[in-house]
């Protein structure tokens, strides 16, 4: 076993209670490793009940225990280092505040400062690209997200009989970026599977006992395909009206019919003069017009975020199905990105959009209606560091606010503060805070929770 060298942290708080009298209370610990066996050793004269939060200097994460009984003296509690929905503590320098409230309402506290290193490997996400798929057509994607570089695998089992693995995938992650592995509805005989529901599951090789799962639905009948066909409005015009909202979440989707990545030029007249160009397969248009073998559509112009109209040989346009589970509504007028699940609200994160002025003409958020795409590696940009990106249209991408990091503290200070208004390159930003205004989602949870292909309205903020 690999040594690890043991890093002894000690803080100590002497409170005077009103009635004369003093408890004392001590929290001890070596480095936190998220996904691991840690140890958090708390004394304290009397006993009562805990609770351990870790913070950074701008937020409180998960905490570690709420409420958990202790007896006077010493007391080892468990923590495996995760905050809300399981993301990995922050690598660096947290605090760790504890608070004690004994049998008369007496309430002591304590802070410590802990160290969090590197987390170990263990699946974070396992995201289906369709609900249905039928194995005759194409093999399903599943993108299979680790915590860090490490092999990771996807058992197959069918829903009725999840103990029974029918198949099981592998493949190598470099990073945090999630692996995609391609089932093609066969068993590990290479035989065709019958149609019903069945059971994804990813784990990573190191860490088996961590497991993420998602259902899929295995079809014998080809998916049946849509005509491209005039859309109506593609964004809702009142973002408050839920059910309008997602009837516009769930309708299907018309983009370009090309790769990600790739660009449809809308013509400003048939066979020529092109007006401008959107992001393919993951940038919805309007259709306005079916004439013969062209369309009319509209939609917002990609780097330029400007509205126009144009035409489209409808050949080189494609329906995509609707995800049926999840959907997002980002309002520009009031900076809220709302999460609907199965037509129900139930989360409003805070986000920041584009801020245009002169020094980014190019910087405001395009409205339109979008598919979430890939997801990305990290980055940093002007000073700061961003985490989760996901492509939704051209160089347009959600990612969290951004942190700068002085002595191994992150802090988000400055970009938390930006929430609630215009102020990015483009991107949205999200909050990483889990509040009960978001009723607990964050930009980890659209991390690990939204699949490829999940619906994105951005309204016009008017």
């Amino acid at each position: 076993m690999k040594f690890r060298k043991l890093l002894l942290f000690t803080a100590v708080l002497l409170l005077v209670l009103s009635a004369g009298t003093a408890c004392a209370l001590e929290l001890s610990t070596d480095e936190i490793v998220p996904f691991g066996q840690n140890t958090v050793i708390v004394r304290s004269d009397t006993a009562g009940h805990l609770t351990l939060t870790p913070s950074l200097p701008d937020y409180d994460l998960m905490p570690a225990v709420t409420g958990f009984a202790v007896e006077g003296g010493e007391t080892s509690v468990s923590w495996d280092g995760l905050s809300w929905f399981g993301e990995p503590l922050p690598s660096g320098k947290l605090t760790l505040n504890a608070r004690l409230e004994d049998a008369s309402g007496t309430v002591s506290e304590a802070s410590l400062q802990i160290r969090v290193t590197s987390p170990l490997c263990a699946a974070v996400s396992c995201l289906p690209a369709a609900d249905v798929f039928c194995p005759s057509e194409d093999a399903l994607r599943v993108e299979c997200g680790l915590s860090r570089k490490g092999t990771v695998k996807l058992e197959i089992s069918s829903a009725n009989e999840p103990d029974k693995v029918l198949r099981t995938l592998e493949g190598k992650a470099k990073d945090t970026v999630p692996v995609t592995l391609k089932w093609d509805g066969k068993n590990q005989k290479h035989k065709v599977l019958p149609e019903g529901d069945y059971l994804l599951t990813a784990y990573s090789a190191s860490l088996p006992e961590r497991r993420v799962s998602a259902k899929v639905t295995l079809s014998a009948s080809p998916v049946p395909v849509q005509a491209v066909s005039e859309t109506g409005e593609i964004i809702p015009a009142d973002p408050e009206n839920d059910e309008e909202v997602w009837a516009a979440l769930t309708a299907p989707a018309v983009v370009g019919a090309g790769t990600e990545g790739q660009g449809l030029y809308l013509m400003k007249k048939k066979k020529y003069s092109p007006g401008g160009s959107i992001s393919a397969r993951t940038a919805a248009v309007r259709v306005l017009e079916v004439d013969g073998g062209w369309c009319r559509v509209a939609a917002w112009r990609q780097a330029v975020g400007e509205y126009m109209e144009g035409w489209v040989q409808t050949e080189k346009l494609t329906v995509i199905p609707p995800r049926l589970h999840y959907g997002v509504l980002i309002n520009k007028k009031d900076h809220t990105m709302t999460v609907y699940e199965d037509g129900k609200r139930i989360g409003r994160i805070r986000v920041s959009t584009g801020l245009l002025n002169s020094a980014n003409p190019l910087a405001a958020t395009p409205p339109g209606v979008y598919l979430i795409g890939s997801r990305m590696k990290d980055f940093q940009m002007d000073g700061f560091h961003y985490d989760y990106p996901i492509r939704l249209h051209g160089d347009y991408l959600l990612h969290t606010v951004g942190y700068k990091t002085r002595d191994s503290v992150r802090y988000y200070t400055q970009e938390l503060e930006d929430l609630g208004g215009a102020a990015s390159h483009g991107c949205i930003r999200m909050d990483i805070r889990a509040t009960e205004e978001s009723g607990g989602l964050n930009a980890w949870w659209v991390w690990t929770h939204l699949s490829r292909d999940t619906r994105v309205i951005v309204t016009d903020g008017e």
